[in-house]
């Protein structure tokens, strides 16, 4: 279970077995034809990547799905939990 430490007035978390928990961010790249997502780690390293096709014909609601989509299946290439 991670846990969470105050140091300098602000909050850290840490990992189960006590270290540092990693920083993830999601990168996306919306296009006419694809969304690229992307997950890299606190270097700025990419861990994984996905595509997948864009389908503007059902509106924003749509594209924003194919977006969250996308970062989920990176996010589980690249083993992590996304939730």
């Amino acid at each position: 279970m991670a846990k969470s430490s105050k140091k300098n007035g602000s909050k850290q978390s840490t990992s189960a077995k006590g270290g540092p928990k990693p920083q993830y961010a999601a990168a996306i790249d919306l296009g006419g034809t694809k969304v690229l997502a992307a997950i890299v780690d606190e270097n700025h390293a990419i861990l994984a990547t996905a595509k997948i096709k864009t389908d503007v014909g059902g509106g924003a609601e749509s594209v924003i799905a194919q977006m969250a989509a996308g970062v989920l299946k990176a996010a589980q290439k690249a083993k992590i939990n996304a939730a």
